[in-house]
């Protein structure tokens, strides 16, 4: 829990995105985190990225926080691209995405993880039209 919290307390400018932790409104345990990335090397693209702890899985709340996070990229960050990645054979996380209005635009896509090990992903795009 500790470990989460420094997570989310790192400043934007420190980690260049923006952490948030997503918590309970009874009792304020800690059950999601959630990130925004602007992309300098891309203005006007943000990636979103974010895990809720498995005990909460199937209750809506990676909905709602991906959900959170693609207002917070479109709204706060100015982003008209929100990008997202999910790992190959993971359907809820599929589902969010649809949920949202993202469209894959990238399937079986190779990646390398933090770790080391390669991974296959597919890579989401949401636009967002000018008003």
């Amino acid at each position: 829990m500790e470990t989460a919290r420094e997570f989310c307390q790192a400043t934007a400018a420190a980690c260049g995105e923006h952490r948030f932790g997503a918590a309970l409104r009874t009792g304020g345990n800690l059950i999601a985190l959630g990130n925004v990335r602007g992309r300098t090397e891309l203005p006007g693209v943000a990636t979103i990225g974010y895990s809720v702890v498995p005990t909460f899985w199937g209750q809506g709340f990676g909905t709602e926080l991906a959900g959170l996070l693609v207002e917070f990229a479109t709204g706060t960050v100015g982003a008209r691209e929100v990008r997202a990645t999910t790992l190959d054979g993971n359907p809820a996380s599929t589902r969010v995405l649809e949920k949202l209005g993202f469209a894959a635009v990238e399937v079986g896509a190779s990646e390398v993880d933090s770790r080391g090990d390669e991974r296959r992903v597919t890579r989401w795009s949401l636009l967002r039209r000018s008003a």
